[in-house]
């Protein structure tokens, strides 16, 4: 099958995809994702599943440098280096206290970009199965999420708050 162009997009600056979802940064710093919305991919009515074969503005974001997408979830960048996540909760945005009782399946109710506390001077975030990392200007490496396999760096089970990355100097 041959590749076809998403009609209406002709400025974006970014593409990321995630499993049946995918989101561009435009030049203007707004983001616009399309697919199924199932765990709030889109966005859209707290996470009811609504297919949209057009991109969709997200909303509450602007000045987006930088996107990052995975399974049913997606994060993003902006201008000033704050981290952005939406969809499903995996991984859990910190902060949240119902990370405790939350499961793969679900509730999903912070279907709305936001913002990731204690995270400042970012340039790229990278979104897993069930964490995330960040990296911040001059090298520094934080994820948060689950640590079933390591994926933190660090010796935690689970952190809703970004953790450091254990032995790790600045990247660069």
């Amino acid at each position: 099958m041959a590749p076809v162009p998403v009609v209406g997009v002709d400025d974006a600056i970014a593409v990321v995809a995630g499993e049946t979802h995918a989101c561009i940064a435009r030049q203007d710093g707004t983001v616009w994702c399309w697919g199924d919305n199932e765990h709030g991919k889109l966005a859209l009515d707290s996470g009811l599943i609504v297919m949209k074969d057009a991109p969709v503005q997200i909303p509450g974001l602007s000045d987006i440098v930088a996107l990052d997408a995975a399974d049913d979830r997606t994060s993003a960048v902006d201008s000033a280096g704050f981290v952005w996540c939406w969809g499903d909760e995996w991984p859990p945005i910190p902060g949240d206290d119902a990370f405790d009782s939350w499961s793969v399946d679900g509730p999903y109710p912070d279907y709305l970009p936001t913002a990731v506390e204690g995270l400042a001077d970012v340039v790229a975030v990278a979104v897993g199965g069930a964490h995330a990392c960040a990296l911040a200007f001059g090298g520094q490496v934080t994820c948060w999420g689950d640590n079933d396999y390591g994926e933190l760096g660090s010796g935690v089970r689970w952190s809703t708050a970004p953790v450091k990355v254990v032995g790790l100097g600045p990247v660069m």
